[in-house]
């Protein structure tokens, strides 16, 4: 009996562990200090189109892989489509993945049918696969705004085609080739849509 019950305490205790190791995928939350504000993974967050105003948006509050992302004005109706959380991946070069609040299993990704990688590709969701394009980071700038850029094609970031289709329902986000316009910047914001303040520091190193 005091064998039996020896064996069952060891793998009570081996179970247990399992969930607090890497291998079992569990985790305190990550939080990444962009200087003035911080990112905590798994907290909901929302992104304000620095030319528009207009919010990034999951099209119809969609969750099937190709779910385009587009823009739309805030909509506290249904806000799911709006809001955001943050995986990171790698801390230590400020890599995060984004996924819609409700859709956790599925990410920001491009569009690659046809083709490869390129500017004008559209934005959609993807689950999990061996792309990399998923993998971005937010490049900030002086002005509290700041790029969400890929980390596999520098130079390139998720934004509008112009500032007029950043302000028009359901214009689809695309891949852009940074040139400092307002429609390819974002905005910060709460779950509710409410701007976070502060000034970023240089995180030029690793944009």
């Amino acid at each position: 009996m005091r064998k039996k019950r020896m064996v069952l305490a060891v793998l009570l205790f081996a179970m247990v562990f399992s969930c607090l190791s890497p291998a079992g995928q569990t985790r305190a939350a990550q939080k990444l200090d962009y200087g003035g504000f911080c990112i905590t993974e798994g907290q909901s967050y929302s992104f304000k189109n620095a030319a528009s105003g207009w919010y990034m948006n999951v099209k119809h509050a969609g969750k099937t892989n190709g779910t385009e992302i587009n823009v739309w004005p805030l909509d506290m109706s249904e806000p799911v489509s709006e809001r955001y959380v943050f995986t990171v991946v790698d801390a230590a070069n400020y890599v995060v993945r984004i996924s819609p609040e409700p859709t956790k299993s599925q990410y920001l990704d491009v569009r690659l049918r046809n083709g490869s990688f390129g500017e004008g590709k559209t934005m959609c969701l993807w689950a999990e696969d061996k792309t990399n394009n998923k993998n971005l980071r937010l490049y900030l700038q002086p002005d509290g705004s700041f790029y969400i850029t890929f980390v596999e094609h520098p130079g390139y970031c998720i934004g509008a085609k112009s500032a007029e289709a950043a302000g028009t329902a359901q214009t689809a986000l695309v891949v852009c080739k940074m040139n400092g316009a307002a429609e390819q910047r974002w905005i910060l914001c709460d779950k509710d849509g409410n701007e976070l303040s502060g000034r970023g520091k240089d995180l030029e190193r690793v944009a």
